[in-house]
């Protein structure tokens, strides 16, 4: 442990440490802070991380022994540390709602904390208007790192309070069109909504799932959620944590007892994160992704959710829910010593691969059936 004497104001004496494994003091600034970050917790990253991973905590403290910062890293591609995180893109960390950029730069600046990250560590991808990537901006060149920034995507969200400031949401005729398109699905048998999360969420439904997926495009793909083994293990584990059950939440529809389509999302406080989304192709043209895409809007929207966040990629059905391209989503490298001398040629290759458009190309169908 190192003991920083005191910031520059004379205010407050702060405490570092590093611990092997996630220490207790993720949870604890986690349940402190804002209700959107709350998921930041030991099991958020615990989950993700192979077996026998060497993961460490890297923890502030003030004078008072509360935590204010707690930073989990672990040794990703090349062995650079790199922060783990259940989901791609939410590679943030805990911090205090009312941690100042004095304190962050004394946490990236002192020696007990620039050893344990070494020369070069990695935080993303990770969304520009993250707390955590805003200190990050304002405190490295004073704490002696150099940081490195490559856009990847942007996400899409539905922000309710913009969408009700230009009209009435939803708009009668919307729903009308998708009670209209419920009562054609209904003649194929009976409909069956289900919105399950807390204990409801279990191996069983998470199957359910992985079998919806086999029958989309993401049968095919190396990304599905559940039944990618890697992933799955992911899940498991979260839906295993109390918690972190109650914040998860699967919406799904069945048609005569047959799963037709589901949405898997993480509610974060004023937020909710569509994590992922399949659907059977027999069913297709009876649009059942668009009903119960739109149900779920409207329920978060009752909840008092502020916006739905559908990630990255447009594959024409995000517009149509009303969502807009609203925050870049960003991968990170922070470098001090000698790979920060070469900043200038290392950013020119980490940038290769950045994306200029707001945009990420999908595959054909890639979330729900046709919405027109």
């Amino acid at each position: 442990m190192f003991q920083w004497p005191r910031l520059a104001s004379g205010a407050v004496s702060l405490r570092f440490e590093a611990h092997p494994g996630l220490d207790s003091a993720i949870d604890e600034v986690a349940a402190a802070g804002a209700p959107a970050r709350a998921f930041l917790s030991r099991s958020w990253f615990e989950a993700a991380l192979p077996a026998g991973s060497r993961a460490r905590s890297l923890v502030m403290r003030r004078s008072d022994g509360q935590p204010v910062i707690a930073l989990p890293i672990a040794p990703a591609t090349w062995g650079i540390n790199a922060v783990p995180g259940s989901y791609w893109p939410y590679r943030s960390f805990p911090v205090a709602a009312d941690l100042t950029a004095d304190e962050f730069t004394a946490f990236l600046a002192t020696p007990t904390i620039r050893r344990a990250l070494g020369q070069v560590w990695r935080i993303g991808p990770i969304y520009a208007d993250d707390p955590v990537l805003q200190l990050l901006e304002q405190t490295a060149r004073p704490a002696g790192w150099r940081l490195l920034k490559r856009r990847l995507a942007t996400s899409f969200q539905v922000d309710f309070a913009a969408l009700a400031a230009e009209a009435p949401w939803p708009r009668k005729t919307t729903l009308k069109r998708n009670r209209q398109l419920e009562n054609q699905m209904a003649r194929l048998g009976a409909l069956e909504w289900q919105s399950l999360s807390g204990a409801e969420l279990d191996g069983r439904l998470l199957e359910t799932l992985a079998a919806l997926e086999a029958k989309s495009w993401h049968g095919e793909s190396r990304d599905a959620k559940f039944l990618s083994p890697t992933h799955r293990r992911t899940w498991d584990r979260l839906v295993a944590d109390p918690g972190q059950a109650e914040r998860l939440r699967a919406q799904l529809l069945t048609i005569e007892g047959q799963p037709a389509v589901m949405l898997f999302q993480l509610e974060a406080g004023p937020m909710v994160h569509g994590i992922a989304t399949s659907y059977d192709p027999r069913f297709a043209t009876h649009s059942p992704g668009k009903c119960l895409h739109m149900r779920a809007l409207v329920a978060a929207q009752a909840r008092g959710v502020e916006r739905f966040d559908w990630g990255s990629g447009d594959s024409g059905y995000k517009r149509q829910l009303g969502a807009q391209p609203r925050v870049a989503i960003l991968d990170c490298l922070l470098l001090r010593g000698p790979l920060a001398l070469g900043a200038p040629l290392l950013e020119r290759l980490w940038r290769r691969h950045e994306s200029d458009d707001a945009t990420v190309a999908e595959p054909d169908g890639v979330a729900v059936d046709s919405v027109d």
